[in-house]
């Protein structure tokens, strides 16, 4: 069976709809992930899902309590608060190389078949490619024509990467069809609530 890594953008609203497939696939034999903040690990894991933490010394557990009157004043989503908030503390501060050594070491200790990544995050689907021998697709959590994934340079790769839509096909009615597109059933979150 394949081992996949879900690798969602860091907000609730990109966490939980691809939770039904996740575990769907999980249940069918497969070894399923998450990877993200450390911020959302008991989360995840209340779901039942393995997690894989990273960016663990830039973004520890509790880091988004801490910053969220910034990220509220400026108006930022959680990925767009790291970048800001790293650049303040740093200026050779490098997310993306961040991300690129905890996915080495996901690569070397997993050894995932397939990495899930959320439309917002579809350029690191280029740096996968280039760097490891894993496949990727894009997972889309809303109906938008997704830009092409591109090798970081402007350039669209060259194999298109499958894109997959958490919903019925009926309900995208962009009239023009595309190659690598598929439709899958959105999620119905598991009632498990974390205690507080």
């Amino acid at each position: 069976m394949a081992r996949i890594v879900f690798f969602p953008h860091p907000e609730f609203g990109h966490l939980n709809p691809p939770l039904k497939l996740a575990r769907k696939l999980a249940q069918a034999g497969h070894c399923v992930y998450y990877m993200g903040l450390a911020d959302f690990e008991e989360y995840i894991r209340v779901q039942g899902l393995p997690y894989l933490t990273i960016l663990k010394d830039s973004c520890p557990k509790g880091y988004l309590a801490e910053h969220t009157a910034d990220k509220a004043a400026l108006g930022l989503d959680n990925l767009d608060l790291i970048l800001w908030d790293g650049n303040r503390r740093s200026p050779s501060f490098s997310l993306f190389e961040q991300i690129e050594r905890d996915l080495a070491h996901i690569v070397s200790s997993v050894m995932p078949d397939l990495f899930v990544i959320d439309f917002k995050l579809r350029d690191l689907s280029a740096l996968i490619r280039r760097k490891f021998p894993v496949k990727t697709s894009i997972l889309s959590v809303t109906l938008i024509d997704l830009a092409p994934v591109t090798n970081g340079r402007g350039n669209d790769l060259r194999a298109p990467v499958p894109e997959l839509f958490l919903c019925p096909k009926e309900f995208d009615f962009n009239l023009s069809p595309k190659e690598n597109r598929y439709y899958i059933e959105a999620s119905d979150r598991k009632s498990t609530r974390l205690n507080s």
